[in-house]
């Protein structure tokens, strides 16, 4: 059955990303990834973050009978900012934020923000990210605070390896 899907609209965070590149801002290690950073980015298309899955971060999104979406950061900020009652009948979204969107968040929950916490202010802004090719999606949101970004290729254990995975008996041979 094909359902409604949810997507974010890369363009915006694709150029800052390139352009904080470009500029010295951010810096690739090494060098010679900064080719497919340019190819990857330079030809995004929009994310499609909604999973129909039982478990994960809920798609911040509800509806009234008639059909009609509300988008906030929880009910009661929906509820808020369209003047609707407690008692005006809402269901969220049934699904779930892709994990490498979500990912992105953990952090987040688990040092108390929104809220401006000591964790918060100790562990970011950050200054470098260590990730494997496989997460530029979530990963590479260049943010002014990100001054440097590592790629490697993702280290994994399975029985068949898929892409830039190494498992550990390749590396101890």
């Amino acid at each position: 059955m094909i359902t409604p899907q949810w997507y974010v609209n890369c363009d915006g965070m694709a150029k800052r990303s390139v352009d904080a590149v470009r500029n010295g801002d951010l810096k690739i290690v090494p060098a010679e990834h900064e080719k497919t950073w340019y190819a990857w980015l330079e030809n995004i298309r929009d994310w499609c973050v909604s999973r129909q899955l039982w478990w994960g971060h809920r798609i911040p999104a509800w509806y009234d009978a008639d059909g009609n979406v509300y988008v906030g950061r929880s009910e009661a900020d929906v509820r808020d900012k369209h003047n609707l009652a407690t008692d005006y009948p809402l269901t969220q979204d049934e699904d779930v934020l892709d994990t490498w969107f979500s990912s992105g968040l953990w952090p987040f929950s688990t040092l108390g923000w929104p809220d401006d916490t000591p964790e918060v202010k100790r562990y970011y802004p950050t200054s470098t990210l260590v990730t494997g090719w496989r997460g530029w999606k979530e990963k590479s949101r260049a943010r002014k605070r990100m001054r440097t970004r590592s790629s490697r290729s993702a280290y994994t254990y399975s029985r068949r390896n898929v892409g830039p995975n190494v498992s550990p008996p390749m590396v101890n041979s």
